[in-house]
């Protein structure tokens, strides 16, 4: 799989949109980034974006980035130094400039690890990366028939992950598969992904999982792809993926809506056809 590929997979492990979010029994204690029923983003997620976005960056800078006080850049910088999220980089500090507001922060890509999970056909990929999105290793394995299947598989993954980075963290799963996410159901619609409940990814899984429907997921990583290279986009849209799966996602205010306030999903409108689909109707757009 080629680069790129894998560092898209890897993305979604942290800014996909948050479908299910369980809280695992180990894992590292870190700031919730946002709140998943809301799509809402913490001002300590709103720090770390920046630094995603445009490298390392005084308090005084990152202060003018968020429209936050120095004093709340300082406490939220703080609690990130606390837990490794972020480090100083004083070597980076232009000649003559003095004092902690004046020192750089960057992101620490050496403490954490995120998985990718994409599941898609006949193949399901792991995909490890560093917290700028940076592909660690990848997996490849043949796709299970359902989400009960994967769960062992996922866990192995991040197992074998452990061991090949014993120094990182473990921060976040992200699942990505063919089919929308029903947040009753606790998980995708189509291929088996259906009626896992928490508890099983929490027990299986050692660390916070998210899963979100394919289309979702891809309209994130297209947004997070337009912020790093530092090229604007329509703040309202819709992102159209006409291949397999077929489907749609809005941005709305530069955010994909949290579950259950999008458009539905597209691919199970009817059409008239004779063709049944999975799930359990005839004549959807998808199997047309």
């Amino acid at each position: 799989m080629a680069d790129a590929s894998k560092l898209r997979i890897a993305a979604r492990a942290t800014s996909s949109t948050v479908t299910r979010t369980q809280t695992a029994r180990s894992f590292a204690p870190v700031p919730r980034a946002g709140n998943p029923a809301s799509g809402t983003i913490t001002p300590a997620g709103q720090v770390l974006r920046v630094l995603r976005r445009v490298g390392p960056a005084t308090r005084s800078e990152l202060s003018r980035h968020t429209g936050f006080s120095l004093s709340a850049v300082n406490r939220i910088v703080g609690e990130l130094l606390g837990r490794s999220l972020l480090r100083d980089r004083p070597e980076l500090a232009a000649g003559g400039m003095v004092g902690r507001p004046q020192i750089p922060l960057d992101l620490n890509t050496d403490a954490y690890f995120t998985v990718g999970v994409h599941v898609a056909g006949n193949e399901m990929r792991c995909v490890a990366g560093n917290l700028r999105g940076q592909v660690l290793d990848c997996l490849e394995f043949d796709a299970p028939a359902t989400a009960h299947a994967a769960l062992p598989v996922v866990a192995s993954a991040l197992h074998r992950y452990r061991l090949s980075y014993p120094t990182r963290c473990a921060l976040w799963v992200g699942v990505v598969g063919d089919g929308r996410a029903e947040r009753r159901a606790g998980g995708a619609r189509r291929f088996g992904w259906d009626d896992v409940p928490d508890a099983a990814w929490a027990a299986a899984i050692p660390a916070p999982v998210t899963v979100t429907p394919h289309v979702d997921a891809m309209a994130e990583t297209e947004l997070w792809a337009l912020e790093l290279a530092g090229r604007p986009s329509p703040s309202s849209y819709l992102y159209l993926h006409v291949d397999e799966p077929f489907g749609a996602a809005w941005i709305v205010d530069g955010r994909i809506p949290a579950p259950g306030r999008g458009p539905g999903t597209i691919g199970h409108l009817a059409t008239g056809s004779d063709v049944p689909c999975p799930c359990g109707r005839v004549g959807c757009l998808e199997v047309t």
